[in-house]
């Protein structure tokens, strides 16, 4: 009696599925570790013009402090405005911003924008 021809396709597809999770399990897991890197402090020179933030490094972040040795203004998402003082510096959510512009009280100054978690 004859044997039926034996099918390679099963144990390919078989390959390609093991193969392909593989790959998916990968690239979570660079997802999830690059997901925990906390960009460095960053420095701003601003003046009194208004000075735009690119939020695209800080989008990972939870929170960002703003600080100054001056006094200095936020407009957030083009229309509201804060003042803040040197003192007490200010903390917004780079997630739900969709701009951030700065600009000075008087004369040109320092803003350092200091990355924070929850």
């Amino acid at each position: 009696m004859r044997r039926p021809p034996r099918r390679r396709g099963r144990l390919v597809r078989l390959r390609q599925a093991v193969l392909a999770l593989a790959a998916i399990v990968g690239l979570a897991a660079l997802a999830l570790a690059r997901r925990d890197v906390v960009p460095a402090p960053t420095r701003i020179e601003v003046g009194p013009a208004w000075t735009a933030v690119a939020l695209k490094s800080f989008r990972n972040v939870a929170l960002l402090r703003l600080t100054a040795d001056g006094a200095f203004s936020l407009r957030l998402d083009g229309e509201r405005v804060q003042r803040v003082s040197p003192s007490s510096g200010a903390t917004v959510r780079p997630k739900t911003l969709r701009s951030l512009e700065l600009r000075s009280g008087r004369g040109p100054i320092t803003v350092t924008l200091t990355p924070r978690g929850e």
